[in-house]
């Protein structure tokens, strides 16, 4: 993008200027002063590929940590799984001239670190295929096995090909966005059949997923699922503003649909489940930035990357503002507020990058915005976290399901309709329902 070669620049972390020096009769930057924008960490002599900083202010502030709020985030089923990714793809500087994405270096979206062909990129599409198919393999051994030895009266519904699926849709949707970013910077910018093939193999199935989870989940719902509002919880308390309202059931008598698909469908309302879907499609644009990002030519370009990211942002918060995709009370602000944020920011960003001004204050004030959107997300990636662990200690859903159950099993006697998902959320269950000791064969997992 652009026709601009590299300036010369100085990093407030290096022992000199760079010994790189522009052609003749084209524009150069200032060297910086400690912007965390425009500077490249340069050290050395004689043609050093720079090395990015993170956009977050002070070395005490590592890309490191926003991968990994991003990364629990994604484990815990947290709603802001989106904006919490691509805080840790679009925050990193943007330096002309890279020609490869720095993902690579993280190692929670590139566990394995390994190349193909001497590419980075695809090592890391290579890897994280590995990797998930070496979780799902042993989901499905550590199933087996349980099966074999376990007690025949919890072990009946144990499905071994389940947790198999179960374990690469987990790894697959927790290793997204590298898998993502490696895929298309083979696809477009690789030439090597190799690593084309790669490329190809990752964009369709980071390009599937979120179009196949769209469309089970907006065909399952409330057919398989529902949201079930728990009567013991008050709506005013601080439990429901913690935990939230009620926890996810499954309709029948097993819970594998449930099972495999409660990350995407934890923390969203009943009335979108797909919201999911939505996150990973903003992901995947992302992801296709930051990859267009690595092969800039000039500062301009860097621009037109920021001003993506914040478009995308905008659209998100957009959706966001309309559909009110969260359970927890807390979620609508959590959403707003970080998708507002981050589009602020990498405005900001698009407009130094854009002037060429290495000293501009929207740097500064970018820079704060990302750190301040990062602790909230954290944050909202404990809280989500600490829900988890908590309903499970009390046995809030297990309690639920049983109440669902013994729906389930009324509508089939006859006595009542089962699949209206409003009646079911706000059903006024009576102790005697909740419970009940009616319950499938096979332990919930």
């Amino acid at each position: 993008v652009g026709s601009t070669p590299l300036p010369a620049s100085t990093s407030p972390h290096s022992s000199g200027p760079s010994s790189k020096t522009p052609p003749q009769n084209t524009p150069s930057i200032p060297p910086a002063t400690g912007s965390p924008g425009i500077d490249a960490n340069v050290t050395g002599s004689g043609g050093v590929t720079p090395e990015p900083r993170s956009l977050l202010p002070g070395d005490s502030v590592s890309p490191v940590a926003s991968v990994g709020v991003a990364a629990l985030t994604s484990v815990v089923g947290g709603g802001a799984a989106g904006m919490a990714w691509t805080l840790a793809l679009a925050g990193a500087v943007c330096i002309p001239g890279i020609n490869e994405p720095q993902a690579h270096k993280s190692r929670l979206m590139n566990p394995l670190q390994i190349e193909v062909q001497g590419s980075p990129s695809a090592g890391m599409v290579a890897g994280n295929l590995i990797v998930c198919a070496v979780v799902g393999i042993a989901a499905f051994l550590l199933a087996a096995a349980i099966k074999v030895i376990g007690d025949a009266s919890w072990t009946e519904g144990l499905s071994a090909k389940g947790f198999f699926f179960r374990g690469v849709l987990f790894s697959v949707s927790l290793l997204f966005p590298g898998l993502a970013l490696g895929a298309l910077d083979c696809l477009i910018f690789h030439s090597e059949a190799p690593l084309v093939a790669l490329g190809t193999i990752g964009t369709l199935l980071c390009v599937s997923m979120p179009v196949l989870l769209f469309k089970v989940l907006a065909a399952s719902i409330p057919e398989k699922a529902v949201y079930m509002n728990d009567p013991e919880t008050t709506a005013d308390t601080w439990v429901a503003w913690w935990l939230g309202p009620g926890e996810w059931v499954s309709t029948r008598h097993n819970v594998q649909f449930l099972g495999l698909l409660s990350p995407f469908l934890r923390s969203q309302r009943q009335a979108v489940p797909w919201y999911g879907a939505l996150e990973l499609t903003s992901v995947l644009v992302i992801a296709f930035t930051q990859t267009l990002q690595a092969h800039v030519v000039d500062y301009t370009g860097c621009a037109y990357v920021k001003a993506a990211c914040a478009t995308t942002l905008v659209i998100v918060l957009v959706a966001v503002l309309v559909l009110e995709p969260g359970i927890h009370r807390r979620s609508k602000y959590i959403y707003a507020s970080s998708a507002g944020v981050e589009a602020l920011a990498f405005g900001l960003m698009a407009q130094g990058y854009r002037i060429e001004d290495p000293d501009s204050r929207a740097f500064d004030i970018a820079a704060a915005l990302l750190c301040a959107c990062m602790v909230v997300l954290g944050v909202a990636a404990v809280l989500d976290a600490a829900a988890v662990a908590r309903g499970w200690c009390m046995g809030r859903r297990e309690r639920l399901q049983k109440a669902a159950w013994k729906q389930s099993d009324e509508a089939e006697a006859g006595h009542v309709v089962w699949g209206d998902a409003q009646d079911l959320s706000s059903r006024d269950f009576t102790a005697s329902d909740v419970n009940s000791p009616t319950s499938p064969s096979g332990a919930l997992t």
